[in-house]
């Protein structure tokens, strides 16, 4: 009997223990996952922080709200590339001047010149995320604006290059003044196109746009996209003194057909064939 009552009393005893070991494991894991939560919150708190300040202080032109309707743009649209539209012709063309032009606006910048050494498909990666991330959009929530790219968090190993180059780097590339408009008061006037970036901007939203239209307008294209285009910045030079000649020429009364005529002529480049437009407008193009 005194056995009996004595095993009892360990079972109890065991089990009492057993009860209070499980509490403190499971407070302890309460702990653990809040204090694992709390880290990775920590963690991406300057990422977040940063995505915040880089949306806010985006500066973009605000014509580019309009792009998906422009009639002609002097950017590289991403419409094919974020909706991942492979099947489209442009597609490649669109991936490959897009990665020229990044590689232009930031070969000085320390981060980029780390990333290309370290992790050179960051930019096929970049694109691949994107396109996920969009697919998964609701249909009401589809992206307007490339401005809205600055809210995607893409993932932290490839977020610090991504924010690089839309915030824009340092680059030796350097651009005129602003562009000036200028309004055709005849009737059948060509629409004046103004999307002008401001003086040494880097910042990749510059240079694209969502507009349905992928085609590249080289008479609006500013220097950093011409370089890309052609391959050099005598090249692209060149170009920028034929297409403001014949902006001259047309506001002085050379019609639009023919200035663009001649200007396909003259600055026709076979590289991105299918991709480029030679559009003479009355918008001045000096200063793109």
């Amino acid at each position: 009997m005194n056995v009996l009552m004595f095993v009892t009393a360990m079972l109890m005893v065991l089990a009492v223990m057993t009860y209070a070991k499980l509490d403190s494991y499971r407070a302890q894991s309460v702990v653990r996952s809040e204090l694992q939560t709390y880290m990775q919150q920590a963690e991406r708190l300057p990422i977040n922080q940063g995505a915040e300040k880089l949306y806010k202080d985006m500066v973009v032109n605000p014509k580019g709200e309009q792009d998906s309707k422009a009639k002609t743009s002097g950017k590289i649209s991403w419409e094919p590339l974020l909706y991942g539209k492979t099947d489209d012709p442009q597609y490649m063309q669109i991936f490959a001047l897009s990665r020229t032009l990044i590689d232009i606006l930031c070969r000085d910048e320390e981060d980029y010149q780390k990333i290309i050494q370290e992790r050179p498909t960051f930019f096929e990666e970049i694109i691949a995320r994107l396109q996920r991330i969009v697919e998964a959009l609701p249909e009401k929530k589809k992206i307007k604006s490339v401005k809205e790219l600055a809210n995607f968090t893409i993932g932290d190993d490839l977020q610090t290059i991504f924010f690089v180059m839309l915030k824009g780097c340092r680059t030796t590339v350097q651009e005129n003044a602003e562009p000036q408009a200028v309004e055709d008061e005849g009737a059948g006037a060509q629409e004046a196109d103004d999307e002008g970036e401001s003086d040494q901007d880097t910042s990749l939203l510059n240079y694209i746009s969502l507009n349905k239209k992928p085609l590249i307008n080289v008479y609006l294209a500013a220097k950093p996209l011409l370089i890309a285009i052609y391959g050099s910045p005598e090249a692209a030079e060149h170009v920028i003194q034929i297409r403001e000649a014949l902006y001259r020429a047309h506001k002085a009364g050379m019609s639009a057909e023919e200035a663009s005529a001649e200007f396909a002529r003259q600055a026709q480049v076979s590289n991105w064939n299918g991709l480029l437009e030679y559009k003479v407008t009355l918008t001045d193009p000096k200063g793109r």
